[in-house]
């Protein structure tokens, strides 16, 4: 099984699931969500996902029991701190939208990190894919893709440029290791 984790409307959770599907392959998936308002719900609803709701993601030991199976856990949007104890259990992993170690960390997702690069005067910026550990966007990098910053490009503009590196990449990073011989 494959959980993905989401907070906000799951455009990357929908691009795995159908990476997957185009492939013939469904390893069952299961999304879950800390916010019974979130995009992700409708995605889950229209994919024929099961999703659940974490109602204390801080509770180790009740999200381990949620994730009871799962073979790979993936941060998709995720805006809460995963336990310790559940990163040590589970293989985790998180997708960031700016090349690490640069502009990560508690309170960096979204706009604010588009925001940073544009302030910090970025010539490039990307994704991350990296294993999660006890600290925000800390853990071993996986994979990155990089893309150059536009001259007068906004946080927006920035934004939809990222997400299409995301959708671009993401999937085939899950994929992978999900299916190598080496699984986590």
């Amino acid at each position: 099984m494959v959980a993905i984790l989401a907070s906000g409307n799951g455009s990357n959770a929908q691009a795995v699931v159908e990476f997957f599907r185009a492939r013939g392959k469904d390893p069952g998936f299961v999304f879950f969500s800390n916010k019974k308002d979130a995009g992700i719900w409708q995605r889950a609803d229209a994919l024929g996902v099961p999703i659940r709701f974490i109602p204390d993601p801080d509770d180790a030991a009740a999200m381990s029991a949620l994730l009871e199976g799962a073979r790979l856990v993936v941060l998709a949007g995720y805006l809460k701190k995963v336990p310790a104890e559940v990163t040590r259990r589970f293989f985790v992993v998180n997708l960031h939208p700016s090349l690490l170690p640069k502009f990560g960390g508690k309170g960096m997702y979204g706009l604010y990190v588009h925001r940073a690069v544009l302030a910090a005067g970025e010539k490039v910026t990307g994704i991350t894919v990296h294993r999660v550990n006890d600290e925000y966007d800390e853990g071993p990098i996986l994979f990155q893709a990089q893309i150059p910053v536009p001259d007068g490009a906004t946080p927006e503009s920035l934004a939809a440029a990222v997400q299409q590196l995301e959708h671009q990449y993401f999937p085939a990073w899950i994929w992978e290791l999900y299916y190598r011989p080496t699984q986590p």
